[in-house]
Formats: C-alpha cells, sequence, structure tokens
C-alpha cells in the first residue's frame, strides 16, 4: 500500500498540540523530579501516586475512570490522556493503531469514549508475562463496534491484515534497537498524510536513537513536535519518556 494522502486530523499539528499539552500539570513532581523508588507499577497504593500527582484540565475520561486509574500499567495518566486527547481529534472513522499493550492502559486510554474512532491494539502477549486474561477482561469493557484486537506479532499484523491509513500510531513493543526501528519502519506505508506517532522510553538511549534514526535526514516528512524527558523510569509524569512525532506526507 502506497501512503495515504488523506488528512487523519481536520486541524494542523501545532493547533493539536496547542490544546492538547497545557492541560496537563503536576502538582508536586515534575519530569525532572528525582523521586527514588517512584514503583508507579509495584502496587495499589503507587499505582495512584501518578493519579494524585497529575491534573488534567479538560472533561475527559481518563480524568474519572477508576478502572483505568487503579490498572497495573507500564505507563501514566498523563501519556493516558495524550493518547486519548489525540484519538478524540481524529476525523471520524480515523485509525488509532497500537502495538504493544501489555494489559492494555495505552489502548483502552485510546478507546475509551472515543467509540466513533477505528481503535486497533496488536499484542502477542510475549512479555510480561503473557497478561492476556487481564487484558481481555479490560478489552470487554471498552471494546466497540469499531474496535479490533489482533492477538499475533506485529510483522505478521502489518504484512496479513493491515489495510487502513493510520492516523495516530503508538508503538509500545519490543524496545530493542531493530524491532524499535522495525516497528516504525513496517507501520510507514500506511501513514496518513499527517499521521502522528508517539514512542514512549525514549528516556532509553536505545529507544531514542532507533528512533531518530528512523526520521534522520528526512526534516521534510517527520519533525519532533514533543519530547518528554523523565528523570528516570517508573515516573509518576510522563513515565520513562514519550515522544511526538509529526509525519507530514
Amino acid at each position: 500500500m502506497s501512503e495515504s494522502s488523506s488528512r487523519a486530523f481536520p486541524m494542523s499539528h501545532d493547533d493539536l498540540l496547542s490544546e492538547i499539552r497545557p492541560n496537563i500539570h503536576f502538582r508536586h513532581f515534575t519530569p525532572d523530579s528525582q523521586i527514588k523508588n517512584a514503583g508507579v507499577v509495584i502496587d495499589t497504593y503507587s499505582a495512584r501516586l501518578d493519579v494524585f500527582n497529575t491534573v488534567i484540565n479538560d472533561a475527559s475520561p481518563i480524568n474519572v475512570d477508576p478502572f483505568l486509574h487503579a490498572m497495573t500499567r507500564m505507563s501514566t495518566i498523563a501519556n493516558g490522556y495524550m493518547i486519548n486527547a489525540i484519538t478524540k481529534r481524529l476525523n471520524p472513522g480515523g485509525v488509532y493503531l497500537n502495538v504493544g499493550t501489555f494489559e492494555g492502559f495505552t489502548f483502552f486510554c485510546g478507546m475509551a469514549g472515543n467509540e466513533t474512532r477505528h481503535c486497533i491494539g496488536v499484542d502477542n502477549f510475549s512479555q510480561f508475562g503473557g497478561p492476556r486474561e487481564k487484558f481481555f477482561q479490560g478489552y470487554r469493557r471498552y471494546k466497540s463496534k469499531k474496535s479490533e484486537f489482533y492477538n499475533m506479532d506485529y510483522v505478521k499484523y502489518f504484512k496479513d491484515y493491515h489495510k487502513l491509513p493510520i492516523g495516530f500510531y503508538v508503538y509500545d513493543g519490543p524496545h530493542d534497537y531493530d524491532n524499535q526501528l522495525n516497528g516504525l519502519k513496517v507501520a510507514e506505508p500506511f501513514f496518513s498524510s499527517d499521521t502522528l506517532i508517539l514512542v514512549d522510553d525514549t528516556n532509553d538511549d536505545v529507544v531514542r536513537n532507533a528512533t531518530l534514526d528512523f526520521i534522520a535526514g528526512r526534516t521534510d516528512k517527520y519533525r519532533i513536535l514533543l519530547d518528554e524527558k523523565t528523570a528516570g523510569n517508573e515516573h509518576p509524569t510522563f513515565w520513562n519518556g514519550i515522544m511526538l512525532i509529526g509525519h507530514n506526507g
């Protein structure tokens, strides 16, 4: 499939980001705060730390959904809000695709309240103990007529199944260099003319380098719109760092 000329969003990337990022505020810990044993994913009490620390000035389901707040996750409410808000701003029928779901937090954040958007998740549960059962418990809660999930390797998914132009792409699959780079390359032929790409764990050099290598020498096609580093992994702001990239195809 060649790159689609269709637009995924009704506004520019800059306008979209200016509507979303200013809505995120932190009560106590900011991304550069040094926090020993932040442990947002470790237990029930610490899982609420990012919820307590984060203020979302928007009428978003991420603010009030107790299921999302209590989930075991390797992400934060701030990240989840960004995913939800970007998915919400897709043109009707636009595609949000999440590779690497774990127990489902990032995927469900895109789905919550966005039943008219086409939300697709892909994971073969080969990492982190294979939490397939927990994922499907949550998926049944958020599933809509426009949502799909593929229990398989992302390479096979793109080779054999994917057809639609992608408006918003979150790659959270294996973060070794080869998979990080390939996870972007295999999706690229399906990008809309203005796809947004979110990559997490960008504090890690391997993830950052693979992502930067993907866009290297192609500043006419890709632009880093947001690069939020944190003081460490499991941080209750933007976890282990996120990067938002705009495609200008």
